[in-house]
């Protein structure tokens, strides 16, 4: 009796395991080219026909909804070979390939979608920048003030981005409101100078007079001494009314617009007073031909325009000229040169506003959207009408060695007669950084 009951026990337990064993020998059935479904797996890299079985199996485990999708593009009728050719008729996202492609109105949608980011997406990448902004375009305008002639016009009515020349226009303007020795505050103003742009070294709370802000705002082309300048000239200008910083700012805008249409720039207009590239900020040769003829009527912006080196007592700042003809130790230095102002961006190109004083005669020269041979291109004009000895020969590539070494502070080896009384009390003003030479930045102003 025991061991019938063994051998049932020795039975059942053989039945259990035969039960839950799979079997190694199943088939799959060979799939035909009617049913089959195009799948692109991106953890397993496999054909893209795969079985039917295979294919619900793994669309049931990630994502169902698509395998309804799916299940009912097949019994549509379409076959794979249709699918195939609309979905490579046009590239698709990778998002939208990791899903199952079969019918004709799902690949429609995909290829809609592809289009929308293949359009955006190139915005918002550094690689492709120049495809989407505009390029500079040359213009050029040369002037002998005391004729009252323009000696050469080319293009010179064409708009251009006024990059940091801008801070010449906001130096004018604040001349006229504010005196040499009026002391100003840096003030909170300085949060509205945004990352990029240029700046000399002001701090929050330090005070200095109003040539020292020139100083500051012309020679580096600081856009935190521009924005100080605005605010302070509207605060002077209008006593009895109250600003914060960015209606002061808004004030001094208009009040640069008035000005500039004051003094006859009437093809020109501004939104900031540092430069930054705006599409409703604009200046042409022509212009800004005005413009330097109004600065050199103003002392105060001539003597500084005209200053390769200048370091603000006590206060351990050096401002050095980014007009690289006011440098000595510059290859393109020129002895006639006494201003103006310089301004580089990517879409202003580099541009150059300078003045030449020469057998008693002075001359205004304008460059815009020029490249880095923006001084070869300027003393070259002049060369056309003031003689040979303005010319540059060779490429800017053959010297930018000696143009970089010899614009550094260390390598100054004294300061100009002018200068040394107001940097004496700076003993420690060499180890400031400051940019002495113009560079161009993708998005900001010098």
């Amino acid at each position: 009796m025991n061991n019938k009951r063994l051998l049932s026990l020795f039975i059942c337990i053989f039945i259990m395991l035969t039960a839950c064993t799979p079997r190694s020998n199943s088939v799959i059935p060979p799939q035909t080219p009617d049913t089959a479904s195009v799948s692109v797996n991106k953890a397993t890299p496999e054909p893209e026909s795969v079985s039917s079985a295979n294919t619900s199996s793994a669309m049931e485990s990630s994502a169902p909804s698509s395998s309804k999708v799916t299940s009912k593009a097949s019994s549509s009728g379409t076959s794979s070979s249709q699918a195939s050719s609309a979905a490579s008729s046009k590239p698709t996202s990778s998002a939208a390939s990791s899903n199952s492609v079969s019918s004709g109105a799902v690949s429609s949608k995909q290829e809609d979608t592809s289009s929308v980011y293949d359009d955006v997406l190139p915005y918002y990448s550094p690689y492709r920048y120049e495809e989407y902004y505009a390029k500079p375009e040359y213009s050029a305008a040369f002037y002998c003030l005391e004729d009252d002639e323009f000696l050469l016009s080319d293009n010179m009515y064409h708009h251009s981005c006024p990059a940091s020349i801008t801070k010449l226009v906001t130096a004018c303007v604040a001349m006229r409101y504010l005196s040499d020795d009026d002391v100003v505050e840096v003030g909170t103003e300085q949060c509205l100078v945004t990352y990029g742009l240029t700046r000399c070294g002001l701090k929050i709370g330090m005070k200095l007079s109003v040539k020292e802000l020139m100083y500051c705002m012309l020679l580096p082309s600081g856009a935190d001494a521009a924005y100080t300048a605005a605010v302070s000239t509207v605060r002077k200008a209008y006593p009895d009314e109250e600003f914060g910083d960015h209606e002061a700012v808004d004030r001094f805008v208009e009040m640069m617009n008035d000005f500039v249409k004051s003094i006859g720039m009437e093809d020109s207009h501004f939104v900031s007073p540092e430069g930054r590239d705006y599409a409703d900020q604009y200046v042409t040769a022509h212009d800004l031909v005005l413009l330097g003829k109004y600065a050199l009527s103003v002392p105060t912006i001539r003597e500084v325009t005209g200053t390769f080196r200048y370091g603000l007592p006590g206060t351990g700042i050096v401002c050095a000229n980014t007009n690289r003809m006011l440098n000595p130790y510059d290859v393109v230095y020129n002895s006639h040169v006494i201003g103006l102002k310089t301004g580089t961006t990517s879409s202003a190109g580099y541009c150059l506003l300078s003045a030449f004083s020469d057998n008693g005669k002075t001359y205004i020269s304008a460059v815009l959207g020029a490249g880095p041979d923006v001084y070869e291109v300027t003393l070259n004009n002049a060369a056309d009408y003031l003689g040979n000895e303005y010319r540059i020969g060779g490429s800017p590539a053959d010297d930018d060695d000696s143009q970089t070494e010899s614009t550094e502070p260390s390598e100054i080896e004294s300061t100009p007669e002018s200068q040394k009384e107001s940097t004496a009390d700076s003993d420690d003003a060499s180890d400031t950084e400051y940019m002495p030479d113009d560079t161009v930045n993708e998005n900001n102003p010098e």
